[in-house]
């Protein structure tokens, strides 16, 4: 488990490509002469992982990976307070492993979250999503992550809207092959994430539960309250 910095390596986001899809979503930083320094705020927290581990064996033992990073994308300056904000911080789990391993963690993984979420009081529905991640925002690239179910997000209601407040994500051999990344004594390299937007969360647990500490659900009373 890592903090990951609050900037990541522009070289990063060319390698998986994020640039060429995603161009529109990059926030640059440049210093006072208005020249890019070559940083950019990262627009998810597991391209520090796939930046770690480029061109790398990665062990058994070495599957998983947890990171908190602050997060940015510029979305059309589409910000809507409080569930889309520009800058924001992002919880993943990034997991590697060969195919039949990762379809089996899928389901386990996203089990476990669900439940948690369930347990913040949090009843919502995982639904495939329809944005693009990683390959692209074309008709093609679109049609083939849903019926792939590449990309899918669990979503709540709050006060008559609907709400993101997860998302997981199979990258298949995607980021593996463009980073170079393997495992040990295996090519069959694959890989998928689970995201959740920690902003989002709050607020939709706050708008849920109101600001008496009393109405809060048992498992954060028993953290917070004791």
């Amino acid at each position: 488990s890592t903090y990951a910095p609050n900037l990541i390596d522009n070289a990063i986001l060319k390698k998986a490509k994020y640039d060429t899809h995603f161009p529109h979503n990059i926030l640059d930083v440049f210093s006072h002469k208005k020249d890019s320094v070559g940083l950019s705020v990262p627009p998810a927290a597991c391209f520090h992982v796939f930046g770690e581990l480029e061109s790398k064996k990665i062990t058994k033992e070495k599957l998983g990976y947890f990171v908190l990073s602050s997060c940015g994308r510029f979305e059309n300056n589409n910000i809507v307070f409080p569930y889309r904000l520009m800058c924001f911080s992002m919880l993943e789990i990034v997991l590697f492993g060969q195919s039949n391993k990762i379809d089996k963690l899928y389901k386990e993984i996203v089990n476990r979250a669900v439940n948690f979420l369930e347990e913040l009081e949090l009843s919502g529905s995982l639904v495939t999503a329809t944005d693009s991640f990683f390959a692209g925002e074309n008709e093609g690239a679109r049609i083939i992550q849903k019926i792939k179910e590449l990309k899918k997000e669990y979503v709540v209601n709050i006060k008559g809207e609907n709400i993101s407040i997860l998302s997981v994500n199979k990258h298949e051999n995607y980021f593996c092959n463009n980073f170079n990344i393997k495992i040990m004594d295996s090519t069959d390299a694959v890989s998928m994430c689970l995201a959740f937007g920690l902003e989002r969360i709050v607020a939709c647990c706050l708008l849920k539960w109101g600001l008496d500490k009393k109405n809060w659900p048992k498992m954060i009373k028993n953290e917070i309250l004791q």
